[in-house]
């Protein structure tokens, strides 16, 4: 016997609301905020096809980052100056650094820049 009850529609409001709730849900569990230095550093860690990635901003200033695994940095705006081994390189916008895992590198702003880091 085929269920004769009639389709109930949602209500409009209630239904717009469900929507953001579960899309508020998804969003809190896929980004995590993170804040490094007083606030000086912060970024947002999201996954995307598999792989952990941070995308973030440096206000002017120097910081030492430690690495568990190795990092991929690409400065997406400014300019950030990174020193990975013993030298200070400039990295401007469009560029590229690599970081070895179980290490560690210093960086330094001399104004906000952003970053994307890519997790290796």
């Amino acid at each position: 016997m085929r269920n004769s009850w009639p389709k109930v529609a949602l209500c409009p409001l209630f239904s717009a609301r469900l929507r953001r709730v579960r899309q508020r849900r998804f969003v809190t569990s896929m980004l995590k905020h993170n804040a490094y230095f007083d606030g000086r550093v912060q970024s947002i860690g999201f996954e995307r096809l598999g792989r952990r990635m941070t995308a973030g901003v440096i206000a002017p200033g120097e910081f030492h980052f430690s690495t568990d695994a190795p990092e991929r940095m690409t400065v997406v705006s400014g300019e950030l100056e990174a020193k990975v081994g013993s030298d200070w390189r400039p990295y401007p916008a469009g560029t590229v650094f690599e970081v070895p895992g179980k290490s560690g590198f210093d960086v330094r702003a001399r104004e906000p820049a952003a970053y994307l880091c890519e997790f290796l």
